[in-house]
């Protein structure tokens, strides 16, 4: 029973690292987003599609590599509003780069 405990944990942690390796945020606007945004019981997907693309904007896409090196995608011109959104997808990039730097720091302290 604890190693199969110890196991499960591990896995979780393994997945965890290769999630860790890169970053994504992207930010989606439209009216209508059945069929972009789809949900199962743990992941939350979007697909964009030649049928989807006339119901969604892509705003803004931030893609973070381990090695920080970066790419970034923002739609433009912005309106006013969409300004507003795309203070959220940097707010959420940044709780995403906090969160990732803190999992690695756990990882370190437990290997060492």
């Amino acid at each position: 029973m604890a190693n199969e405990k110890i196991k499960e944990w591990l896995q979780k942690v393994n997945e965890g690292i290769k999630d860790a390796v890169t970053l994504d945020v992207t930010t989606l606007t439209g009216d209508d987003l059945k069929g972009v945004i789809t949900f199962d019981e743990t992941t939350l997907r979007f697909s964009i599609t030649k049928d989807s693309i006339q119901k969604a904007t892509l705003l803004a896409h931030t893609h973070i590599e381990i090695d920080q090196d970066t790419l970034l995608f923002i739609k433009s011109p912005l309106s006013e509003s969409e300004k507003g959104i795309l203070d959220v997808h940097n707010a959420a990039a940044k709780a995403a780069i906090e969160a990732r730097h803190a999992f690695v720091k756990m990882i370190a302290e437990i290997v060492t």
